[in-house]
């Protein structure tokens, strides 16, 4: 397919400096750049990312000696003495009503209720 573009002179030169630089024609760079926007990334699978992830070596400067019980650190977890689990419940189920209340008028508004 033959395409003829009229580039406004700014691009034509910034084109022009590319295939300069790249030593090629402006004709090749700019068929490469339509194919590079054109590319279908190939997004990997799961299982190629897990592979990727397995296939890294640990990174001695990211590992921390344990220094004590993880189930003790579990069970003596920190205090917030200013925590009041009564008026975090309650605001939590404020929230949940606000939610359930923006929800129920999106559905009004799209016609699902």
């Amino acid at each position: 397919m033959s395409l003829l573009l009229d580039l406004p002179k700014a691009l034509e030169h910034q084109l022009q400096q590319e295939a300069d630089k790249r030593e090629r024609s402006p004709e090749q760079v700019a068929l490469d750049i339509l194919a590079s926007a054109f590319a279908e990334e190939q997004t990997p699978t799961v299982a190629e990312v897990v592979a990727r992830i397995q296939a890294t070596p640990p990174n001695p400067a990211m590992i921390t000696p344990p220094q004590g019980s993880l189930a003790d650190a579990l069970r003596n977890g920190p205090t917030d003495p200013e925590f009041d689990l009564e008026r975090w419940q309650a605001e939590w189920a404020q929230a949940e009503e606000e939610l359930r209340r923006i929800n129920l008028l999106n559905d009004m508004a799209e016609g699902r209720a």
